[in-house]
């Protein structure tokens, strides 16, 4: 269970706690990756008709005292709770309840402007700051109304030769997604109000999933993955080949042929055709500058069916020639493992690493669309704060992602395989240590004989992951066979297995 709050913050006013009335089995929160306006919808009861929402007001979720999501309401709505009400008598009446909805602070990208209170008539000057971090961090902290935001988020990633010439009135949005180009960063507004400008290789999780989880403990470094591995409760994984395009004609310059006039590309990929069919991409771009030479419509049209450019040094598939692997994955919040004492939540722009063996696919992808949910009705018992909490979150890449981050993960793919293969450490009953998440595959002591029923390895088990076998059958959990002391490593069949029978256990082992 996790402990769950929902505030709300009129301008100018303190946080109110509204928990108690939420509506939870009817409340979300979604967001997404690079700064895309996420949403919500909270239902509030209100039958002593004691609450007044106003738009304009804030609202924060967290989970377990960690601010999961921020933003503001910009829709209120009341509704009664039941098709039908008796309004007649509006002291006993009870069934008043409020629909409050809105995004989070990532709108702040489209709803402010970079302005000289100064000097609006005149360009912002930035050349005296040469790199991109410093660029954005001098317009937040000076050329926007943004005093309760915080830029401390903001890393300097790449030199801007010369600074940069703002034209004033632009959206905040247009500067930070040019300047993440020369800097490869994955950029958004913090649940906190912090702004987040970071290299690719900072928000590479120290975790991922797996349908083999070892629950390795994590660390505060390496900040990259660190070859722990969590489980999940649904997945879903697709190998996405509906916007295959392996022939593009991309036809730029003016529609007027002739020098000086039209120009045509056309690429095509002679494997994927094979393997998959002809599917065909078609383009005009008369009269736009970016297609007005030869040069560009060849670039565009390669882009398409090839990829974004860079390095493809291990031979990953790039480009809509290919199919590509999208994943779904739902987990509750005491699916996630902690890191100095503070759960290590997922957020949108994060890359996390999932290996499923059973598809055959080690990936790492970055977490496009994150929602969260409450399934239960009630508060358990106890506090009445605490709940399950559910996250559910899509993983993949798309053409319209940077060629940088393209280049980023397909190029990490292979050092976490070897991270991978590293860190699982195998032991066997022969085996005299172990390391916790340790993969055991042996036969148990004593020999079968008939008579016996409880079993053990050699080490203790991490509990949930023990699987049994009788002569290459899987035992049922808690059917055929029971976790009677992981600690000490034993377990217990409800039959006793004949003399001749092969018994033998797979499972994650404790540190010994």
């Amino acid at each position: 269970m996790a402990t769950v709050q929902i505030l709300v913050t009129e301008p100018g006013g303190s946080p109110v706690d509204i928990t108690n009335s939420v509506m939870f089995r009817e409340t979300s929160f979604e967001q997404q990756m690079n700064a895309v306006p996420g949403s919500f919808r909270v239902k509030v009861r209100d039958p002593d008709q004691v609450w007044d929402f106003h738009t304009g007001w804030e609202i924060e979720l967290l989970v377990d005292g960690i601010t999961m999501f921020g933003g503001y309401v910009t829709q209120v709505g009341l509704i009664h709770q039941a098709p039908a009400a008796d309004t007649s008598d509006l002291m006993s009446y009870d069934l008043r309840a409020w629909e409050l909805r809105g995004a989070d602070y990532n709108i702040i990208f489209d709803r402010r402007v970079w302005r000289d209170t100064a000097d609006y008539l005149s360009y912002i000057d930035l050349s005296a700051f040469t790199t991109d971090g410093a660029i954005l961090t001098e317009l937040v902290d000076n050329y926007a109304d943004l005093s309760d935001f915080d830029s401390s988020g903001i890393e300097a990633i790449a030199t801007i030769a010369g600074g940069d010439l703002i034209e004033q009135g632009q959206k905040l949005r247009t500067e930070f997604e040019q300047l993440s180009f020369f800097g490869a960063a994955v950029w958004y507004i913090a649940p906190d109000k912090t702004f987040i400008y970071k290299p690719y290789e900072d928000v590479e999780k120290r975790w991922g999933f797996s349908d083999v989880p070892n629950f390795n403990a994590i660390t505060t470094s390496p900040a990259s993955y660190q070859g722990a591995l969590y489980p999940f409760r649904e997945v879903e994984g697709q190998e996405d080949g509906s916007y295959i395009q392996n022939d593009a004609l991309i036809w730029g310059g003016s529609k007027y042929a002739g020098s000086g006039g039209t120009v045509f590309a056309r690429v095509q990929d002679a494997t994927s055709q094979t393997t998959y069919g002809r599917w065909q991409i078609g383009e005009t771009h008369f009269g736009d500058g970016k297609y007005a030479i030869q040069d560009q419509v060849t670039a565009r049209a390669n882009v398409i069916v090839n990829g974004p450019p860079g390095a493809d040094s291990y031979g990953q598939q790039k480009g809509l020639r290919y199919t590509q692997w999208q994943f779904s994955f739902t987990w509750h919040s005491e699916d996630v493992p902690f890191l100095t004492g503070t759960p290590d939540h997922i957020v949108p722009g994060d890359n996390v690493t999932i290996v499923m063996d059973t598809f055959g696919v080690t990936k790492l992808l970055p977490v496009r669309t994150l929602r969260t949910t409450f399934p239960d009705a009630q508060a358990v018992a106890g506090d009445p704060n605490d709940r399950v909490v559910q996250f559910q979150a899509t993983f993949g890449l798309q053409l319209s992602d940077p060629f940088t981050l393209w280049d980023y993960l397909l190029n990490a793919e292979q050092r976490i395989i070897d991270t991978i293969q590293t860190t699982q450490a195998v032991v066997t009953s022969s085996s005299t240590a172990t390391t916790y998440g340790a993969s055991f595959t042996g036969e148990p002591t004593p020999a079968t004989d008939g008579a016996e029923t409880t079993f053990a390895i050699p080490f203790g088990y991490i509990s949930g992951t023990l699987q049994v076998y009788l002569n290459g059958l899987a035992q049922r959990p808690t059917t055929d066979f029971t976790e009677s002391d992981n600690v000490a490593g034993e377990f217990t069949l409800t039959s006793a297995p004949l003399s001749a029978d092969n018994l033998y256990v797979v499972c994650f082992t404790l540190e010994a």
